[in-house]
C-alpha cells in the first residue's frame, strides 16, 4: 500500500507538486519522514470538478492509499467561500468512505498562479530576469511594459 494520493486541479498544479515531490529527499523540507506517494489530476483539469466529483476520483484510491490530499484553487466563476469548499469536498471524501484523519483538503487562495507570481528574486533567477542590468525588478518591468495589469494578482 502507498503512502500518500494526491488529487490536483490542473497540469500546472500537478507540474509543482511533482517538482517539489520529485526531488532526492523533499520529505526533509517537509520535516518528515520518506513516504511514496501518486499525483493525480481531475480529468477535466479544473477546479469545480475536484470541487464536484473529487471523492469519485479518489475511491479506488482507498485500496491503494493510506492518505488522500485534495488540493485546488479558490478563485473560480461562482466558487464558494474557501471554508465552504473545503467543508463540501471533506463532507463527500468521509462519506465516500475516506476517514476524516486521513484525508484532508487544501483550497489554495486566490489560486497557485497568484502564489507563485510573488516578487521575489527566486522567481527572477527561475527566469533569467536581471534585475542589475534593468535596474528594475521583473515584477514592475512587466507592469512598466504593459504585461501586468495594475489590478490583477498575476500576469495575464
Amino acid at each position: 500500500m502507498k503512502d500518500c494520493v494526491f488529487l490536483v486541479a490542473d497540469k500546472n498544479m500537478e507540474a509543482t507538486f511533482r517538482g517539489f515531490l520529485e526531488r532526492e529527499k523533499f520529505h526533509l523540507s517537509l520535516g518528515v519522514g520518506p513516504f511514496d506517494f501518486d499525483v493525480i489530476v481531475d480529468s477535466g483539469g479544473n477546479d469545480p470538478g475536484v470541487y464536484n466529483y473529487g471523492h469519485e476520483l479518489l475511491m479506488p484510491y482507498q485500496k491503494t492509499h493510506r492518505y488522500a490530499v485534495v488540493v485546488l484553487d479558490q478563485a473560480w466563476e461562482g466558487a464558494p467561500a474557501s471554508h465552504e469548499i473545503e467543508q463540501d469536498i471533506m463532507a463527500n471524501l468521509t462519506a465516500s468512505g475516506w476517514t476524516a484523519t486521513d484525508c484532508t483538503v487544501i483550497v489554495i487562495v486566490p489560486e497557485l498562479e497568484a502564489w507563485i507570481w510573488q516578487d521575489s528574486p527566486h522567481l527572477e533567477t527561475a527566469f533569467q530576469f536581471n534585475r542589475a542590468k534593468l535596474d528594475v525588478g521583473m515584477r514592475d518591468w512587466l507592469k512598466e511594459n504593459g504585461l501586468w495589469p495594475e489590478d490583477a494578482v498575476k500576469p495575464p
